[in-house]
C-alpha cells in the first residue's frame, strides 16, 4: 500500500505547504518545489532504514510526517528548505473485516485542504462515542469528508460513487479508488437531503488507510440522536472493499523496495 500512495502523499503534503503559505500571504513561488520535496522525502526515508525496529522492519508501516516552518517563516534556506522534518513509523493495523457505524454532525474539521496544526488540534476536540466507529460531517448542505476517512455516496439510480475532493483532505484509499474505478466514481458531491432518501442514495460507505473501503450500517444524527439510515446488507460496497482490498494484494510494495 505504501509504494501506491507514496507520490500521491507527495502531492497532498506539497498542496498543504502552498495552503499554509497562502493563508499566511506567504509567496508560494519562493518555495522550493514539489520534486525537491519528494527527493527530500526519500532521502531520509532511506536514511532511517537501518533504525527501523525489526519487528515492524517486516510489516506494512504508517509514516507520518511533521514539516515545522522555520522561526523566521519567510526563510526556506538551502540547508532546511522545508524547516525541519520529523518522521514517525508505526505499524499499520489490519484493515477492519466488518462494515461501520457513523454520527452525522454538522460543520467540518479543519480548512479545507490544508492539513496543518489547526487541522489536527480542531479534530482533537471532538470524541467518537464509543458506539460509533467514525464522525461524517455536512457542511454547507452537502456531505464533506468523516473525521478522519472519505465519505462515498452510492446513487440509486446511476450507480455510481460519489465523493467529495474539494475543500476536504483528500485521501489515499479515495485516489486509489477513483483512478482505479473512474467509470463509476465521481467527484460531484451529493447533498444532505440526498443522504437520507433511499431513492437517491442506495448505499454509504468510508475510506481511509486504516480501514480500506469499509460500508456503512448505520447513520446516527448527532443532533436527535435518531437513526436515519440503516443497511442489514451492502453488496455493492461489499464487493467494492472485495476489489480494492485485491487490488493492493496484487500490487503493494513496501516504500523501502523503491529504486530510482
Amino acid at each position: 500500500n505504501s509504494i501506491l500512495d507514496f507520490e500521491f502523499h507527495v502531492r497532498r503534503l506539497y498542496e498543504s505547504i502552498q495552503g499554509y503559505l497562502a493563508e499566511r500571504h506567504q509567496s508560494v513561488e519562493a518555495f522550493p518545489s514539489e520534486q525537491r520535496l519528494r527527493e527530500v522525502l526519500v532521502h531520509q526515508l532511506r536514511s532511517i532504514e537501518n533504525d527501523i525496529n525489526p519487528y515492524l522492519r517486516e510489516r506494512e508501516k504508517r509514516l507520518t510526517i511533521l514539516i515545522c516552518a522555520p522561526g523566521n517563516e519567510n526563510k526556506w534556506d538551502n540547508d532546511r528548505p522545508f524547516g525541519l522534518i520529523h518522521m514517525h513509523l508505526t505499524e499499520l493495523p489490519m484493515l477492519t473485516a466488518s462494515g461501520v457505524k457513523v454520527q452525522l454532525m454538522e460543520g467540518a474539521t479543519g480548512h479545507g485542504s490544508v492539513k496543518d496544526s489547526a487541522w489536527v488540534e480542531e479534530r482533537a476536540k471532538l470524541q467518537i462515542p464509543p458506539e460509533f466507529n467514525e464522525i461524517i460531517f455536512e457542511e454547507g448542505g452537502h456531505i464533506s469528508q468523516g473525521m478522519s476517512s472519505n465519505v462515498w455516496l452510492l446513487h440509486a439510480s446511476t450507480g455510481v460513487w460519489h465523493t467529495q475532493t474539494e475543500n476536504v483532505i483528500k485521501g489515499t484509499v479515495q485516489n486509489e479508488i477513483l483512478h482505479m474505478m473512474p467509470q463509476t466514481t465521481s467527484t460531484t458531491p451529493l447533498t444532505q437531503s440526498d443522504l437520507l432518501d433511499p431513492t437517491v442514495v442506495k448505499e454509504v460507505a468510508i475510506s481511509s488507510t486504516t480501514r480500506g473501503f469499509l460500508p456503512v450500517l448505520s447513520i446516527t444524527d448527532a443532533a436527535s440522536g435518531k437513526i436515519v439510515r440503516h443497511w442489514d446488507e451492502t453488496p455493492v460496497g461489499s464487493e467494492l472493499r472485495r476489489i480494492h482490498k485485491a487490488q493492493l494484494a496484487e500490487n503493494g510494495t513496501l516504500i523501502w523496495t523503491m529504486s530510482e
